[in-house]
């Protein structure tokens, strides 16, 4: 199942985001980020599209990222029908859906099946290791190492020895050929290091990256408190990178 958000009245063809809900891979619906949609909906007309994907109690790893996969495929074929434009699917996510984000956009470029225009994992999910190489930052609140650790077990299962890329993406050795990389997390964020050596790496491997790192902010701040300072910065910036990415970032047909 997937929902499509669209504005009530504009002008054809729109831009397609492929969103992807977080939820540490375990919980979570497209439904809980509507009022997500339509913050960037007020900025600049596109069409979202976010499916339900199988969640880790459900079904683990690769069960979610196919689901995207098909979501993304599917988005394609049909962007005429929706009133989209086929060279400006964007690929979103938040937390664990920017973790998903991440790997899709990895998994398109290696199979050549889509062009993504850019790709948006937002404070992501990417790194099961993140006990070993993180250090904490001072205060996690929303979302913990223990959520984490538990989260990342039930993903990815028993039956998983060597963890791969499209698990978790931070393992990822290639990153060249990636779609442009848009992203923010705070420094209060479990996921902070893994993220800003994420960036780090698209940007070494000449990807196009805008990414910001905000003080006072936690996991999920822009959602939780919205009208607080941090809240309010990361949604300028976000809704700004977002209207860069329509202004900017054309994929080329496939």
């Amino acid at each position: 199942r997937a929902w499509v958000v669209r504005p009530r009245n504009s002008a054809e063809p729109l831009p397609i985001v492929l969103h992807l809900h977080g939820g540490g891979y375990a919980v979570g619906a497209p439904y809980q980020d509507f009022a997500l949609f339509d913050r960037y909906l007020q900025a600049r007309p596109c069409i979202f599209v976010a499916p339900q994907y199988r969640r880790s109690f459900q079904a683990p790893y690769p069960a979610a990222l196919n689901d995207a996969n098909a979501a993304l495929v599917w988005t394609k074929e049909n962007s005429a029908s929706l009133g989209g434009r086929s060279n400006q699917i964007f690929i979103m996510g938040e937390s664990a859906g920017g973790g998903l984000t991440a790997a899709l956009a990895m998994m398109a470029r290696d199979r050549g099946h889509v062009n993504v225009a850019a790709q948006f994992p937002n404070y992501a999910m990417l790194d099961d290791r993140n006990t070993i190489h993180t250090a904490l930052p001072r205060r996690t609140l929303t979302w913990s190492l223990t959520h984490n650790q538990l989260a990342w077990a039930q993903y990815l299962g028993p039956a998983i020895k060597d963890v791969p890329a499209y698990a978790a993406p931070a393992r990822a050795t290639d990153f060249s050929g990636l779609p442009p990389g848009f992203g923010f997390i705070g420094d209060n964020d479990l996921f902070l290091q893994e993220n800003i050596d994420f960036f780090e790496r698209l940007k070494a491997a000449d990807v196009p990256v805008r990414f910001k790192v905000f003080e006072g902010a936690y996991h999920g701040t822009e959602l939780f408190a919205p009208d607080s300072g941090p809240g309010r910065d990361i949604w300028q910036f976000a809704i700004e990178n977002y209207a860069h990415a329509i202004d900017n970032c054309l994929a080329p047909q496939s």
